[in-house]
């Protein structure tokens, strides 16, 4: 029997995953990705997959949701203000509890009149 590794199946769905990515930052943050070039944001989106992962984030839609924080705020966004007592209290171990709760303080970050119980679909027009 063939037996695939975690490691391995990464690999695996990267292939797919990255172009996917790719695709979303320049739709999203098309000004960002031509500032970084073609080279440059795909370097970025590489870096903050791997980051994402040293993380514990594993789905799609979660890494998606850290990349954007990342363009949004920097590559750093954890060390920011709004969002340093949530990476504490997640201690290295991040979930989607954990991107949720800083895509959410993220939002009122950007928009503090939005408030709490920001809907899916709002979120995606931050983007």
């Amino acid at each position: 029997m063939l037996t695939i590794r975690n490691e391995q199946m990464d690999v695996l769905a990267d292939a797919s995953f990255e172009p996917w990515l790719l695709d979303h930052a320049r739709c999203f943050f098309a000004a960002e990705c031509a500032e970084l070039g073609p080279d440059g944001t795909l370097t970025f989106v590489r870096e903050m997959v791997q980051r994402a992962r040293r993380y514990g984030l594993r789905g799609g839609p979660e890494i998606s949701s850290y990349l954007d924080l990342a363009f949004t705020f920097g590559r750093d966004f954890e060390s920011d203000a709004w969002a340093a007592a949530l990476v504490a209290e997640a201690d290295g171990h991040w979930s989607e509890f954990t991107i949720d709760a800083l895509y959410e303080a993220a939002m009122e970050e950007l928009d503090p009149q939005a408030g709490l119980g920001v809907e899916d679909d709002a979120a995606d027009q931050v983007k």
